[in-house]
């Protein structure tokens, strides 16, 4: 239940309070959440590093066993795809 009160500063000061069940949104929320630990079990079971590449800005986002499989943290290479570009030798680029 979620409970919200506003006070309303006519007729001599009033509180108006709003109850609401929530208790639907709470559910959908755990299981996005099951859904999620699932993904990422699957992910790292297999040894693969899924991403995703914005084309608009250029941002790289990484998921699974990152640190396993590059030996950097999501949070060093993740971002502009400058900062995945710098990592890679000159000569192989």
């Amino acid at each position: 239940m979620e409970i919200s009160t506003q006070y309303l500063a006519i007729d001599d000061g009033r509180f108006n309070t709003f109850l609401r069940d929530i208790a639907d949104r709470k559910r959908a929320e755990e299981d996005i959440l099951n859904w999620k630990y699932r993904y990422e079990a699957a992910v790292a079971s297999t040894g693969n590093v899924p991403y995703g590449l914005d084309s608009e800005t250029n941002e790289v986002t990484y998921g699974g066993i990152v640190k396993d499989i590059f030996g950097y943290a999501k949070e060093e290479i993740s971002g502009d795809l400058s900062k995945w570009i710098r990592l890679i030798h000159v000569n192989d680029r």
